[in-house]
């Protein structure tokens, strides 16, 4: 009764077979699979033999189990499950079960996909069992039998990202900048300050390529973080130390210090396609294509720009000019006698004003 059988493509690999029948010529339908069968992925197979009897119309089927995570913050690890047909998350997680045993929830997130959340951050293998009797939403066909896979998950490559928050610190309230990082266990902190005739240049976003020559190295500190291997770390950097009492706007680059001999070289300039390629041959150092390199360097490193002050401005474009507001961060009260530039997109001074108690 066995039409025909071919792979059938997903994920970018081979992991599915959709077998075509003539339901009319059988009451019941035998699958059989022998004792350690394995995919291309290999080399585990089978435990042991897999033998399913079902009934035409009635069946429903696991259509790929696997490991997924992030490479982005937040980090996270999953496992997707893909069935024949719509099921109710809710009734797969009744008839789901996770080994070793943890809390998890099941969000859908297409009709025949769904995401199981948990802590897996210190598990590198996880056995999903979906039971015998999970019923799919419409209620036409069941689970026939138990189904287990071990799903892996590798080791994240070392990363690390400065925080949207602390771009505008108080000297008042501490200046404190949000890092997040995971298996990184060493860092390197470079603070360097702008000279007022850079700021304009920086505001239009010329620092990805000038930054090295716009703004001055004032201070270079390494820290240990320290972490739990694959679970994500969040800290704050206290910049106090490396200010030293200095206010005004300053480029701040953290990278990962981890390995001594393999730091990222690009913490002055944003690393590129063609970074460490030779001249001669278009290859990385060790003779082959670096992209994947590249972007992993590029992954252990972070970058932003800091205003350390305690003057916090609101501007406002009208027809006859600029009318521009400054307060106090620590405290909201109005700030008088202070002293405000406009510079054009060239660089060059407009006007300049002060501001009165209003």
């Amino acid at each position: 009764p066995v039409l025909s059988a071919a792979p059938v493509k997903g994920d970018n690999r081979w992991n599915t077979v959709e077998i075509t029948i003539r339901p009319k010529t059988f009451d019941d339908l035998i699958f059989e699979l022998p004792k350690g069968f394995a995919g291309i992925d290999g080399p585990v197979g089978l435990a042991r033999d897999v033998r399913y009897r079902v009934k035409p119309g009635s069946l429903l089927g696991l259509m790929g189990v696997s490991s997924s995570q992030n490479e982005n913050p937040p980090w996270e690890r999953t496992i997707r499950i893909n069935t024949s047909s719509p099921v109710k998350p809710q009734e797969l997680k009744r008839y789901l079960s996770l080994s070793p045993e943890m809390d998890f929830a099941v969000e859908e997130e297409d009709p025949g996909h769904y995401v199981i959340k948990g802590d897996f951050s210190t598990r590198p293998r996880v056995a999903v069992t979906v039971q015998k009797g999970l019923p799919n939403a419409e209620g036409a066909g069941m689970m026939h039998a138990d189904a287990t896979t071990l799903v892996t998950f590798e080791d994240f490559e070392p990363r690390l990202a400065l925080g949207e928050q602390g771009s505008l610190i108080s000297p008042e309230r501490g200046l404190l900048v949000p890092l997040t990082s995971i298996n990184v266990n060493r860092i390197q902190v470079t603070l360097r300050e702008l000279p007022e005739n850079s700021i304009p240049l920086m505001a239009m976003g010329f620092y990805d390529e000038y930054r090295a020559s716009l703004a001055r190295e004032i201070s270079t500190r390494t820290a240990d973080v320290g972490g739990v291997l694959n679970r994500v770390s969040e800290r704050s950097l206290d910049l106090t130390p490396l200010v030293e009492g200095r206010k005004g706007i300053f480029f701040l680059s953290v990278i990962d210090a981890s390995q001594p001999d393999d730091m990222p070289d690009s913490h002055l300039r944003r690393p590129s396609r063609d970074s460490n390629r030779s001249d001669a041959g278009g290859k990385g150092r060790n003779g082959d294509d670096d992209d994947d390199d590249s972007s992993s360097r590029m992954a252990r490193w972070g970058q932003k720009l800091v205003v350390v002050s305690d003057i916090g401005l609101v501007a406002r474009v009208m027809p006859d000019g600029l009318t521009v507001w400054a307060n106090s961060l620590a405290t909201a009260e109005a700030l008088k006698d202070v002293t405000l530039r406009l510079y054009s997109n060239n660089n060059i001074l407009i006007a300049e004003g002060r501001t009165d108690a209003q």
